[in-house]
């Protein structure tokens, strides 16, 4: 097993550096360069536009491949700085690039499959030591630009497929069998052309050292039972024709296995009385096309830590709230207890086959509109002179891991009273507003050493009695 985090963001400095690259929150997390520590994060994933160095115009094959605009504030500029900040997090043979949609507006939102040969070429060109890619970021996910009616011309003019109507909303997708032009690059669905992507990479690169990692599914997709696993077996039955081989690994990003896991006593996989969907299933789906069993990394998982949405779940968060049931804002949001069973959950996602090889946190400090699964909470009483934020429960239950003890036991350690992250205004979402309260004095970078949690545990309990009025 590798374990790894998904970092993001802008960077800045010389040497260039993500805003948190050295919060001790982070780096005591880490396995150092080079790793020797099997559950200390390791790897680490970073996200590139297609078109950052190339723009797809032209030909690969022909060598004419065309340069997008290079210098200060370009794609190829944010590109050369994060692959050198993380680099020096994990060293660049950890490092995995993953392929997004477009950055420039002028170029296709998603690529066209000579478009992906001209883009994914440049961009190993310029990380000649970068071994592991992923073909492209959840290619099932809605294009996150302009969804109203005035974006129909954007969307179809790039190589997208505009859908909607009759009490839906619309939605510029990769491509949709229902909708003309197909937007899937002629193949038919999103899935079949999201699959000749993959071959695309291939005819780029043959390299057999290198790990071209297919699939890479969003959260829905990501999870099924083996007989309905829809996306993911249009998928690979496309692939499947047009590539004689396994690939070399796939993507998958079971979000909903880890929230099972706060319901279901730390466990990511729900019963199969349940009927519930899972990653376990969507891998059960991608072995009857490849019984040779090949790789699985889960690229992107996280604890959703405030998420308002529901699930078909069966069952509340262990504080016996009748709001918790699916509603994920309720159950998790300020409970150690449910937060500390999620973490342990992500902790046992290898559970679910001996095929998972590699495992991605998403992330260190970043958040949505309606989730978020930052590891530390960053609102503003609680960053400190230092700006490190405080550790949620999650983040202990990793350091716990990362530090020898089993996912069980990281759990329930985290929870104790105590332990630095027992408190629930920590494990709030830091989108909910501030905080009513000033916090303690906070730790010194000196201080956040080995005995981490000990060292901020007087401040976290300061916050909460504050918070709850106790003494």
């Amino acid at each position: 097993m590798g374990w790894g985090i998904n970092l993001d963001g802008a960077v800045s400095g010389d040497p260039p550096a993500f805003s948190y690259q050295s919060n001790p929150y982070l780096t005591q997390l880490l396995g150092g360069v080079p790793c020797r520590n099997a559950n200390a994060v390791c790897y680490a994933r970073i996200y590139v536009p297609w078109d950052a160095i190339n723009n797809g115009r032209g030909s690969f094959t022909g060598g004419t491949c065309e340069a997008s605009p290079a210098g200060p504030g370009t794609p190829a500029a944010a590109f050369a700085g994060q692959l050198a900040a993380v680099s020096r997090v994990v060293g660049v043979s950890h490092v995995l690039v993953t392929l997004t949609v477009a950055a420039l507006p002028t170029d296709d939102i998603w690529p066209t499959d000579a478009e992906y040969e001209c883009g994914l070429s440049g961009l190993e060109r310029h990380a000649p030591g970068l071994n592991d890619w992923e073909v492209f970021n959840e290619p099932d996910s809605i294009y996150s630009g302009d969804s109203t009616a005035t974006g129909r011309p954007d969307c179809t003019h790039r190589n997208g497929a505009w859908v909607g109507g009759a009490g839906v909303p619309y939605q510029c997708l990769f491509g949709s069998s229902a909708a003309r032009p197909s937007g899937a690059n002629g193949h038919g669905g999103s899935a079949q052309g999201a699959a000749y992507w993959y071959l695309d990479a291939k005819k780029v690169d043959s390299n057999p050292d290198h790990t071209l990692i297919a699939g890479g599914f969003n959260y829905s997709s990501s999870r099924c039972v083996p007989s309905t696993c829809y996306y993911p077996r249009a998928y690979f039955r496309a692939l499947s024709k047009i590539y004689p081989r396994p690939p070399d690994t796939i993507a998958l990003n079971p979000y909903i296995d880890v929230s099972y896991a706060a319901l279901n006593g730390g466990n990511p996989v729900p019963a199969p009385s349940s009927g519930l969907p899972s990653a376990q299933g969507a891998i059960a789906a991608i072995d009857r096309f490849y019984p040779s069993d090949p790789p699985i990394w889960f690229t992107e998982v996280g604890v959703w830590l405030t998420d308002s949405g529901k699930e078909p779940v069966t069952s509340g968060c262990v504080d016996g709230s009748p709001q918790d049931d699916g509603r994920w804002a309720a159950c998790l949001n300020g409970n150690p207890h449910a937060q500390a069973l999620a973490a342990e959950g992500y902790l046992r996602l290898p559970s679910e086959s001996p095929q998972v090889k590699r495992i991605y946190y998403y992330d260190f400090d970043g958040q949505n509109p309606v989730w978020d699964s930052g590891l530390v909470n960053i609102s503003a009483p609680l960053l400190g002179p230092h700006g490190y934020g405080a550790p949620r429960t999650v983040w202990c239950v990793l350091h716990a891991f990362a530090h020898g003890q089993v996912p069980t036991a990281a759990a329930a350690s985290a929870v104790q009273a105590g332990s630095g992250c027992d408190a629930p205004a920590v494990d709030v979402a830091y989108l909910s507003g501030p905080l009513p309260v000033s916090p303690a004095a906070a730790i010194s970078p000196g201080e956040a050493g080995r005995d981490v949690m000990f060292t901020v545990a007087e401040r976290i309990r300061a916050l909460a009695a504050a918070i709850t009025g106790s003494a």
